[in-house]
């Protein structure tokens, strides 16, 4: 009775509390949906009011010109705006002016929704330098306040430069030649210091000529003959820029990458692709000859270091030396060697790798396969003649019964001694077969064997043993029966 009373009672509480949350959940939600609170992780998005197409602006101008940019704030619904900063200030470069419902500097105004405010920025640089500013606001919906501020970025341009800077592969010895132009783009004379300031001269770029002279009036360009003459195949690269004065001040152009690279032209080498040594006796050395040949343009020289067998037993050797150097067509003979007794018996391949050089140390690589079968020194064993078969047995031939005959005798021949039976004609008839009547095959095999007495002894102490186990048998069962 207790314990239905108490699963009724749980059960009670559940029902209860489950609508209670159903209630609460339905509450929160219908709250929620009529008056989410304003928070700060949807910058100008309707939460806030404000409408901004984007916070950040980059400007641009010669020195001594302006760069004007506009930026419009719209109200998505009623909202008080503070103008909380301006940096630069007001008259320093960034020049700003305000049309519509816009606060003043460091003014407040209250904006319904639909209701503009556009800012006209204008950049007006007062040194060749960079700049960075922009206004900044408070925007206030429902109690809740949010920072926000346009970023403005102000370059100043003074001199530029232009042109091809990548040389591609230019062969040593060699030299190419691009051009560059450098243009004054301000409204100021510019006095160059530098044409091209870091450049990397040892790695064989140079200004060959230049019509820059000492001023570039403003608004003109100069060019500048740019040269390549390689010192090395490796890459090469610099950057590089104008510097100068202008205006009192020192001013610098764009960067430019400068790259190129050296080059030998056709640099190759050819070797003999296969050497084959044949059978090689356990015991025996084998040669073999690689032709090398300078199909390239440039020398090539070698030593002992750049050649390699992929096969490290030792067993495949270069006999001699290799050539110091091969001039551009020559050829010249490389002697390897091969000795069976580092080896197992076998097949035995190895890889023969070797590269040459430049003076500059571009490399030129060739590969020659080598192949050798040892063989045992020991007389090869033959097998024996194949013989005929043997001639298949009839089953239906029987066998041939052997003849008797009596044991061999050894040793001088001496007459025995003669003893007369008790009973000749018994005798007789037990020795001889009855008359018209063959022996047997069983009496043929105990009279030829000499085995018919221990036979006999056998079949007499199996039979005595088959007895004795019947009794046994039959008396247990008695016994049985018995009890």
């Amino acid at each position: 009775m207790s314990f239905r009373f108490l699963s009724r009672a749980v059960s009670a509480v559940l029902v209860a509390l489950l609508v209670a949350a159903a209630f609460l959940l339905g509450t929160a939600s219908a709250s929620f949906a009529e008056d989410q609170p304003v928070t700060s992780d949807s910058l100008f998005s309707n939460d806030r009011g404000i409408s901004l197409e984007k916070d950040y602006f980059e400007m641009s101008t010669p020195y001594g010109e302006t760069d004007t940019q506009t930026i419009t704030l719209t109200a998505t619904q009623d909202l008080t705006l503070r103008a909380s900063g301006e940096y630069t200030t007001p008259g320093d470069s960034f020049y700003i002016t305000r049309a519509g419902v816009c606060p003043g500097y460091f003014g407040t105004v209250t904006m319904k929704a639909g209701d503009s405010c556009t800012l006209t920025i204008v950049f007006t640089p007062s040194s060749p330098a960079s700049y960075w500013g922009g206004p900044s606001f408070v925007a206030t919906v429902n109690g809740v306040s949010t920072d926000f501020g346009v970023h403005l970025h102000g370059n100043v341009e003074t001199v530029v430069l232009s042109g091809s800077t990548d040389f591609g592969a230019v062969r040593l010895g060699e030299s190419r030649t691009e051009q560059l132009a450098l243009t004054n783009v301000a409204r100021y004379d510019f006095t160059p210091a530098e044409l091209l300031r870091y450049l990397a001269t040892y790695a064989g770029f140079s200004v060959a000529h230049t019509s820059c002279g000492d001023v570039l009036a403003a608004g003109a360009t100069c060019t500048i003959d740019l040269q390549f003459a390689p010192v090395y195949t490796f890459d090469a690269s610099s950057y590089s820029y104008a510097t100068g004065n202008m205006n009192g001040y020192d001013v610098y152009s764009n960067g430019l990458r400068i790259v190129g690279s050296g080059s030998e032209g056709n640099v190759g080498l050819t070797a003999t692709p296969t050497v084959d040594f044949g059978s090689v006796s356990e015991s025996a050395q084998a040669s073999g000859t690689i032709v090398l040949t300078n199909t390239g343009e440039e020398r090539l020289t070698f030593n002992t270091y750049n050649g390699w067998f992929s096969d490290y037993s030792g067993a495949f050797t270069i006999a001699g030396d290799l050539p110091a150097a091969l001039e551009p067509g020559e050829s010249a003979e490389v002697q390897v060697a091969f000795s069976a007794s580092l080896s197992s018996i076998g097949e035995h391949v190895s890889d023969y790798n070797l590269t040459g050089y430049t003076s500059n140390y571009t490399a030129a690589s060739v590969t020659t396969a080598l192949h050798a079968l040892v063989t045992s020194d020991a007389a090869p064993v033959v097998p024996p003649a194949p013989t005929d078969p043997p001639t298949p047995t009839d089953p239906d031939v029987k066998p041939t019964v052997p003849p008797q005959t009596g044991p061999t005798e050894k040793g001088p021949i001496t007459a025995p001694p003669v003893t007369e039976p008790a009973d000749e004609t018994a005798s007789a008839a037990a020795e001889a077969p009855s008359e018209g009547k063959s022996p047997s095959a069983v009496e043929t095999m105990l009279a030829t064997t000499g085995t018919g007495g221990s036979l006999a002894a056998t079949v007499g102490v199996a039979t005595l043993f088959g007895a004795a186990g019947a009794g046994i048998i039959w008396l247990s069962r008695r016994r049985r029966k018995v009890s």
